[in-house]
């Protein structure tokens, strides 16, 4: 893990170029988009972590945060000047139904990981007081 930390200081700088380089937000997400496909590729293809469990839930945040990008990207292109001066079909309410459902799953995808974290401590908690408990008996 060592030799692989100034990797993930490098997967920083790189996110922060792209930020701080991009006037518009359609070109940000887009060029982040496809660093943190790579940061994945190079993450699974490596495997920093001597425990498979953590590289695996290290994989998974990273998909994650693509695909939270994605979404972003998505609501991002409907609201692009080249989308609304290239596009052909023009509905309104389209565009907009296609917004609020990149914007719901975006916020599922948010929180997901805390959920999924909460509900794991929370079962180990309840096992350890369990035991703590009926232990003695």
């Amino acid at each position: 893990m060592q030799g692989f930390c100034w990797i993930i200081f490098l997967y920083r700088i790189i996110v922060l170029y792209c930020y701080s380089n991009n006037p518009n937000g359609f070109s940000f997400y887009l060029y982040s988009q496809v660093f943190l496909v790579i940061f994945l590729g190079i993450h699974c293809i490596v495997q920093p972590y001597k425990k498979k469990v953590h590289n695996i839930i290290d994989a998974l945040v990273l998909f994650n945060l693509s695909l939270i990008n994605a979404l972003a990207l998505t609501s991002e292109y409907f609201k692009s000047e080249y989308f609304v001066e290239n596009s052909s079909y023009q509905n309104p309410s389209f565009v907009s139904k296609i917004n609020c459902i990149a914007d719901s799953l975006q916020i599922i995808l948010l929180y997901a990981p805390i959920v999924a974290l909460f509900v794991v401590v929370t079962a180990k908690l309840v096992h350890h007081l369990y035991y703590a408990c009926y232990s003695y008996a």
